[in-house]
């Protein structure tokens, strides 16, 4: 979790998620968009996408909601 994030209410960290969704649907298009008094443009695309995954997980995780866990398996071999 960023640390940041335990500063906001649960509150302020739905109205943080609407923003930066706003931005993304804006970026999409190829439009600007300012938040949190950033301006945001196309290039900023990966970023929005880690932000809006960063604050949803920490509001699962607020939520008591458990998210999946990605196992790789390791295929021994026998020589």
């Amino acid at each position: 979790m960023s640390e940041y994030l335990a500063a906001y209410t649960d509150e302020e960290l739905e109205e943080q998620i609407r923003f930066w969704k706003e931005a993304l649907t804006a970026v999409s298009l190829g439009k600007s968009y300012t938040v949190a008094g950033r301006e945001v443009v196309r290039a900023d695309l990966p970023e929005i996408k880690k932000t809006l995954a960063e604050m949803a997980r920490e509001r699962d995780r607020r939520r008591g909601v458990e998210t999946p866990r990605v196992c790789e398996p390791i295929i021994g071999r026998v020589f």
